[in-house]
């Protein structure tokens, strides 16, 4: 009898362990997801293009493009990478999963590193693939570390994480992987495009200027008629009050010389990206 009881519970147990661990294992994998990804699966999680993501302890990050090719199986992203002197003495190097097996990395080759720009190829990118993460990480190389730090493990450092949903990525199934020439022209492409951006911005903010500045010349006139027709102690405020905008008006004035020095800085690099693609063109 007792042998029966024990059998009966041993049935009994059993599966119950079963589906325990299944939920067990269920809630570490989307805990492991949440933990990687910062979202549940289910929810979009997406860097647009243009977006700027700055990265930790200086620089940022800018997506120029990213694609996937659903034939290929493969996906190429182009990044501009801004980061400071220090961080050039350090390997820049990249790791990517999928949130729906975010414990499998998946094959990250880097194509492109000049210019401040990155070409990155992730293969084995199956077309059911949820979300793609991209971890930008930072490795100080050999020659930077002295002997005692570089026998120490020198785990890379995580910069940035980017991601590419399937549901808004875009898909080019012409999309192959080119020589370091032809990265070299798109770069060039994308300099060119980005520095006539960043020259409008200067040009907007010199305007933005010099209109506030016509605004507090033509105050100070008012305020100089005013003066003529005051009491004592209204000349006394209201030479106050000139005095201030004379202030405002030299610090814009100084802001405004920067602008145009910057402007002119970025006119210069774009003349001289212009004749590098002539030259990359003529070779």
């Amino acid at each position: 009898m007792m042998r029966k009881r024990f059998a009966l519970s041993t049935k009994r147990t059993v599966p119950f362990l079963v589906i325990t661990l299944a939920f067990v294992v269920t809630g570490m994998f989307l805990m492991l997801s949440r933990t990687l990804f910062g979202a549940p699966p289910g929810d979009i999680q997406h860097t647009e293009i243009g977006e700027t993501i700055p990265m930790q302890g200086n620089g940022e990050v800018v997506i120029d493009d990213w694609a996937y090719n659903p034939t290929e199986q493969h996906m190429i992203a182009t990044l501009h990478i801004d980061r400071s002197a220090v961080d050039r003495n350090t390997e820049m190097t990249f790791a990517a999963q999928d949130r729906s097996n975010a414990r499998e990395e998946l094959p990250v080759t880097m194509l492109y590193d000049d210019r401040d720009y990155v070409v990155v190829h992730i293969d084995a990118v199956q077309p059911s693939f949820d979300v793609i993460g991209i971890d930008i990480q930072e490795q100080e190389t050999d020659d930077w570390m002295d002997q005692d730090e570089s026998s120490n493990d020198n785990t890379p450092t995580e910069l940035a994480r980017i991601y590419a949903d399937h549901r808004m990525v875009d898909v080019d199934e012409s999309m192959t992987v080119e020589d370091e020439k032809t990265y070299d022209q798109h770069v060039l492409n994308l300099e060119y495009d980005r520095l006539g951006d960043d020259q409008e911005d200067h040009q907007q903010v010199i305007e933005n200027m010099n209109e506030r500045i016509e605004e507090l010349e033509q105050e100070l006139v008012d305020i100089e008629a005013d003066i003529l027709y005051s009491n004592d102690d209204e000349e006394v405020e209201l030479e106050s009050e000139h005095s201030q905008i004379e202030s405002e008006i030299d610090g814009l004035e100084t802001d405004m010389a920067q602008e145009q020095e910057a402007l002119e800085v970025s006119q210069d690099e774009q003349d001289m990206i212009e004749e590098q693609m002539e030259m990359a063109i003529d070779e």
